[in-house]
C-alpha cells in the first residue's frame, strides 16, 4: 500500500475540540487509534480526518469527505459542517520522535571509566584513600611460617 500524502479533514476549532474533550469514551473510538479519524498537526492548525494517497480519484476523495462529515456528526450532531469546509491538504510530516533521555551512569562505572584501561578506580587510588567498605586485605604468611600463633609452652 502506498504512503498516505494527503488529508482530507476540517481544522479543529474549539467547538470541534470541546466536543472531542467531551465526548464519551464509546465515542472516543472515532477518533482515538486511528481506525476512523486522525488528529494531525501542521504550522497552521490541529486537523480532524483521514490519510489519503495522492493518487486516489476525485469520487474517492468525495467518498472520504462525506465520512470525515459523517464521523465528526457522530462524535458533536451541533456542529454544522458542509462538504465544502472539508479541504483536502498535504499530509504534515510526522514530528521526529524526541530524543532519549541522557543515561546516567553510577558513580562507580564513571569512576572505572576514568582509570587507566586495565585498573579498576580502586586499584588507582593512593593506599590511604581506600574507598569506604573496602578493608585492606591481610597478607598472607611467608612459605614455611606458621598461619597460627604461637602456643607458649608450659601451659
Amino acid at each position: 500500500m502506498t504512503e498516505p500524502d494527503l488529508f482530507v479533514g476540517v481544522p479543529i476549532n474549539p467547538k470541534i475540540q470541546q466536543s472531542l474533550d467531551a465526548a464519551s469514551l464509546p465515542f472516543r473510538r472515532y477518533f482515538e487509534g486511528g481506525k476512523f479519524l486522525t488528529i494531525v498537526e501542521d504550522d497552521r492548525a490541529r486537523w480532524l480526518g483521514k490519510p489519503i494517497t495522492r493518487n486516489a480519484s476525485p469520487d474517492r476523495v468525495d467518498d472520504m469527505k462525506r465520512h470525515v462529515r459523517s464521523v465528526i456528526l457522530k462524535i458533536d450532531d451541533g456542529t454544522p459542517i458542509a462538504l465544502d469546509d472539508i479541504s483536502v491538504i498535504d499530509m504534515p510530516p510526522e514530528p521526529p520522535p524526541p530524543p532519549p533521555p541522557p543515561v546516567e551512569e553510577p558513580a562507580e562505572e564513571a569512576a572505572a571509566e576514568d582509570a587507566p584501561a586495565g585498573e579498576t578506580a580502586a586499584e588507582t587510588a593512593p593506599a590511604g584513600d581506600a574507598p569506604a567498605g573496602d578493608a585492606p586485605a591481610a597478607k598472607a604468611p611467608a612459605e614455611g611460617s606458621s598461619a597460627e600463633p604461637a602456643q607458649k609452652q608450659g601451659s
